[in-house]
């Protein structure tokens, strides 16, 4: 008798990311100036579009509940077309401690609406660049800090930056000695396993000095770069990406984000040669 193949188990490849659904339309000619308050007397105007989180929301008896949860959460799963919590005391954070961006280039990565960079603009920064996948956003977040720029020209830019793409990353200017950015920020973006170790390498290549500066150019390079994230203390992640960063030639120190302990996480990431 013929033997026998033995059963295969072929298994699936695991995707590295939840399948990429259309982005949601934006209507962007419907948003309007939101104030932000941002405690300290600090305030920000933002374009906002309409809330479209309230579509699946519903109010009963002053109870919170969702029609469709899988559906809520799929439809709105990594969206940046409304203000997050996370995104509001990343704000809280910068327009109180302005330090922290004042004359530094910014990068804002996962802007969304731009909160973040609208409160880095309060500081003077010298520039302020936004990155978002969803254009729409991205272009609002820019619509908000030209019309800042009204009081407080700020040179701005915008970039799509795809973290899986090296070539969609940001380079540095022609003969530049120094790190492409001085500062980054981003709130809530490590909710995908697999997108953690991209992410990290990102923040490296924006924060790290070029392996060819002599040692006098980094001498008298900035000595404060750093990223400031903020991450729901629910996310599972953060140790992850502390090793990833590692691994990148970064240090990440997660800490309780003051005053919201219990809810959120600050983390503070620097290259490893300045702590």
């Amino acid at each position: 008798f013929a033997k026998k193949k033995p059963p295969t188990n072929k298994k699936s490849k695991k995707k590295i990311f939840r399948e990429q659904k259309p982005i949601r339309s934006l209507d962007a000619d419907a948003a309007t100036l939101k104030t932000v308050q941002l405690g300290g007397g600090n305030s920000v105007d933002i374009y906002v579009p309409p809330n479209r989180l309230e579509d699946g929301i519903v109010v009963e008896g002053g109870n919170v509940k969702i029609d469709d949860p899988k559906q809520f959460v799929e439809d709105f799963y990594g969206s940046g077309d409304v203000i997050w919590p996370s995104s509001l005391h990343l704000a809280r954070l910068v327009a109180n401690c302005p330090s922290f961006v004042a004359n530094k280039r910014v990068i804002d990565i996962g802007c969304g609406l731009g909160l973040a960079s609208a409160a880095a603009h309060l500081a003077k920064p010298t520039s302020i660049a936004v990155s978002d996948l969803d254009d729409g956003v991205m272009d609002l977040a820019m619509r908000t800090l030209e019309n800042m720029n009204k009081n407080n020209n700020v040179p701005l830019d915008k970039c799509r930056i795809d973290w899986l793409k090296k070539e969609t990353w940001p380079v540095a200017k022609s003969g530049s000695s120094s790190c492409i950015f001085d500062v980054v920020l981003a709130s809530d973006v490590l909710f995908n396993k697999d997108s953690i170790q991209h992410f990290a390498e990102l923040v490296a290549h924006c924060l790290l000095m070029p392996p060819s500066t002599s040692n006098d150019d980094q001498e008298d390079a900035s000595s404060s770069s750093r990223a400031l994230i903020v991450d729901p203390a629910n996310r599972p992640h953060r140790d992850l990406f502390v090793k990833c960063c590692q691994k990148a030639g970064l240090v990440a120190v997660p800490t309780p984000f003051p005053g919201q302990e219990k809810d959120f996480v600050l983390i503070n990431v620097l290259p490893s040669d300045e702590v």
